[in-house]
């Protein structure tokens, strides 16, 4: 099964262009945390990951579920919610 890899290892793009102090990695960490539902023990293991700033190796049916815990997320602005879900989607 084909795996997609992905990177959040920058910072966030601010609306200026210039880039924040923030690590995007560790922003979906901490969105990804503040889940509600969902598999525990996965997200549990991405959120050590990308706060660690390591990428994430997922197949299709994982892609989906991280997709939607982003798109889903109460947690992340607008800003870091797009920059997140246009990483997923240049990483296809």
């Amino acid at each position: 099964m084909k795996k997609t890899i992905i990177d959040f290892n920058k910072n966030v793009t601010l609306l200026d262009g210039s880039q924040s102090d923030q690590h995007l990695g560790q922003i979906v960490a901490n969105a990804i945390n503040s889940a509600k539902e969902g598999d525990a023990l996965k997200l549990r293991s991405w959120a050590f990951d990308l706060y660690g700033k390591k990428t994430l190796e997922l197949d299709s049916s994982d892609l989906e579920v991280f997709k939607a815990v982003i798109q889903k997320s109460e947690y992340l602005t607008v800003i870091s919610k797009g920059e997140a879900l246009q990483i997923i989607a240049d990483a296809k």
